[in-house]
């Protein structure tokens, strides 16, 4: 319906302006001629309206179809529409007058349009004028008049219809400019009254759909309200028990906390007992059981780590041990050699750091360390050279204090 409402008035406006001449009133025709001639000389003026191409309408009857062939000059529908608009007298003269009316909006106002004057078709497009004012009056001359009229019943001629002394004001008959539009204009108002009253009608609906539709979403939203109202009532017991619930496994996970720590120090101190009840007392220092060549000066050099895996690069032995050097190895001859863990105590905690990867290929142990535990060697592990690489051939045994 909405789609209708809109269209309508579109209908009326097309209606009004596709209009085309009388073609039996002789005035509306040379007044559609004069305004196509016009139209026509106007499309002359190539420095005005360059992409003109066409400058005669040869196949005009209208002024729609004029509003399409001036489509390309700039300004001229609106000349044509109110040149279609103006309201011609029935005599020679108020033709006349509608010509130099037209000339004046086409010749004045500005100095391009005043050259218009001066073009060579100028001459010719008065003529033409000229021709189709005369041959208008010619069309619709009257009746020579006898000259002893007889007295009839008739009634007296409209002084409109008398015959001048002057040949080129010959009046033409009267005949009433606007018949074909008061014929219309009741029928143009009852169509733009239906549309206003469906127009009107359609918004009056629509508003109180609106309304309605309003009205309704009120009402929801206050349903929806007192709904959450009672939610949060119903809400605030739970609540609270959350929050009881929440302290609880709060206190429950400190609980927990503390008897994890005390369980681990016990476990500790139970492995530490287990470990003294299960080894010797080794002497703080042990003197190592290695056998040394005659003849042979031995040597003493460190490694922070197996860095060939099986073995110790004889290129990365150091002279001096520090923080970090876990193993102490003294060669005994050329070719062979025995190392122990170094008694450095930075060096033993930075070796139970990691003593899975330090001691995996290197030593062998009974019991899992423990952080802060005495590495004791019990037996010094034995090395032999193979080209670069001090091998071990008997991996040290070791305990843990």
């Amino acid at each position: 319906m909405k789609v209708y409402i809109f269209i309508l008035p579109l209908f009326f406006h097309i209606h009004t302006f596709a209009q085309s001449p009388d073609q039996n009133d002789p005035v509306s025709m040379a007044k559609f001629h004069i305004v196509k001639r016009t139209v026509e000389f106007l499309s002359t003026d190539t420095v005005s309206f360059r992409e003109v191409t066409a400058f005669t309408c040869n196949d005009c009857t209208s002024y729609d179809e004029l509003m399409k062939f001036s489509r390309k000059m700039k300004n001229a529908d609106q000349l044509i529409s109110r040149w279609y608009k103006t309201q011609v007298g029935r005599t020679k003269e108020d033709l006349i007058l509608f010509s130099k009316a037209l000339v004046r909006d086409i010749t004045t106002g500005e100095a391009r349009k005043e050259k218009r004057l001066k073009y060579a078709g100028y001459a010719q497009y008065e003529q033409a004028v000229l021709d189709i004012i005369n041959g208008a009056a010619t069309a619709n001359a009257p009746a020579e008049v006898a000259a002893t009229p007889a007295v009839t019943d008739e009634p007296p001629i409209d002084a409109a219809e008398e015959v001048t002394d002057e040949g080129n004001m010959t009046p033409l008959p009267v005949i009433d400019v606007t018949r074909e539009n008061k014929a219309q204009t009741p029928w143009l108002f009852i169509i733009a009254a239906f549309c206003a009253l469906l127009l009107a009608l359609y918004f009056f609906l629509d508003r109180r759909k609106q309304l309605v539709k309003k009205d309704s979403l009120k009402r929801q939203v206050k349903a929806l309200q007192e709904q959450l109202a009672g939610r949060e009532d119903e809400s605030q017991p739970l609540h609270a028990q959350i929050n009881a619930l929440r302290a609880e496994l709060q206190e429950s996970r400190k609980q927990f906390e503390e008897l994890s720590e005390k369980r681990a120090d016990e476990y500790r101190r139970f492995q530490q007992q287990i470990n003294e009840a299960h080894q010797p007392p080794v002497p703080a220092t042990p003197a190592p059981n290695i056998t040394l060549s005659k003849g042979f000066v031995p040597m003493v050099k460190f490694a922070r780590y197996a860095d060939k895996g099986d073995g110790f690069s004889s290129e990365d032995l150091l002279d001096q041990d520090d923080n970090e050097t876990i193993f102490e190895i003294t060669i005994t001859t050329p070719d062979t050699g025995a190392f122990r863990i170094s008694r450095n105590k930075q060096a033993q905690r930075y070796a139970l750091s990691n003593a899975a990867y330090f001691f995996g290929n290197t030593c062998t142990y009974e019991t899992v360390p423990a952080a802060g535990s005495e590495i004791v060697t019990n037996t010094p592990g034995e090395l032999f050279l193979n080209g670069d690489k001090w091998t071990i051939r008997q991996p040290a045994k070791i305990s843990f204090n």
